[in-house]
């Protein structure tokens, strides 16, 4: 497995082929730093998690560093937060999320992160349009024919 760093204005891609931009891991560094501190953690406790020294750590919360996206990938998860919830964690208005360009894993995952109700409102939805796909198939094959 390849880890990859960014760039200055590049857009980094993981092994799923999902990807970052420079502008968005820029952030990144300020909310970890603002989690670490709300949670009472020193630079010391997450830089041993990312298997970095201090010093470097210390540029990533101050802008002059960046971490790896597998780095990233073990904040987020020890902050019990999504890999997109501690990119785009800002005091403004969330990010629209679309679903369209990305992978069906990534589709899912985000499916998943949803409350019980509305994923069983988007799985009845699934379910109607396959049966209506399905009949519609069906009547063209065995009634239009006729």
């Amino acid at each position: 497995m390849h880890i990859h760093y960014l760039a200055w204005r590049l857009p980094i891609s993981g092994p799923q082929g999902w990807s970052l931009a420079a502008a968005e891991l820029a952030v990144a560094g300020d909310n970890i730093k603002r989690i670490r501190e709300e949670k009472s953690l020193t630079q010391q406790q997450i830089a041993d998690l990312v298997s970095m020294h201090r010093s470097n750590y210390s540029k990533v919360e101050s802008g002059q560093r960046e971490l790896s996206v597998v780095a990233l990938n073990k904040v987020a998860q020890y902050f019990n937060i999504t890999l997109d919830e501690l990119v785009n964690m800002e005091s403004s208005m969330p990010h629209e999320v679309t679903v369209e360009d990305k992978t069906t894993v990534e589709q899912i995952k985000l499916i998943q992160e949803l409350d019980p109700d509305d994923k069983s409102m988007i799985f009845k939805m699934i379910d109607t349009m396959l049966t209506k796909k399905k009949f519609k198939d069906f009547f063209q094959k065995n009634v239009a024919a006729l």
